[in-house]
């Protein structure tokens, strides 16, 4: 088993762990981390005064902070959110959600709240925007 190299082991005792896609490099480090947490949101419009979330994703992922090495994956959490009013034809275009698909749903906002406390960064492809809707 010398092929595993940061297997934990105790009194003659090896203990490994199956991890689940989507990691393919995932590893047991002892090297400093890093949590970040990616961060995703998809709106009814632009307008963060009127318009109103319809997907929200939240992912934390665990890095060596020297290599950049994906540790773990750690929560996750996806949501869609009905809006209460009719998805623009527009809007679902853009983001390939229908009223179907949000119909029902709600975002809890404590499982979101716990999940960003895990991570040391939150990352986003257009911060500004989406962090003026998860203000809201």
């Amino acid at each position: 088993m010398t092929f595993i190299k940061s297997s934990h082991k105790t009194d003659r005792v090896i203990t490994l762990r199956k991890i689940d896609p989507p990691a393919p490099e995932v590893l047991f480090s002892e090297k400093p981390c890093i949590n970040i947490a990616f961060l995703d949101v998809e709106t009814t419009g632009l307008d963060r005064s009127k318009d109103t979330i319809i997907e929200l994703a939240v992912k934390v992922v665990k890095l060596e902070r020297e290599t950049g090495l994906i540790v773990t994956i750690g929560n996750t959490y996806e949501s869609f959110n009905d809006p209460g009013e009719e998805i623009d034809e527009l809007i679902t275009q853009i983001t390939g959600i229908t009223d179907t698909m949000v119909s029902g749903h709600i975002i809890d906002w404590d499982i979101v709240e716990q999940t960003l406390q895990m991570a040391d960064l939150i990352v986003a492809h257009n911060a500004a925007f989406d962090r003026s809707f998860i203000d809201k």
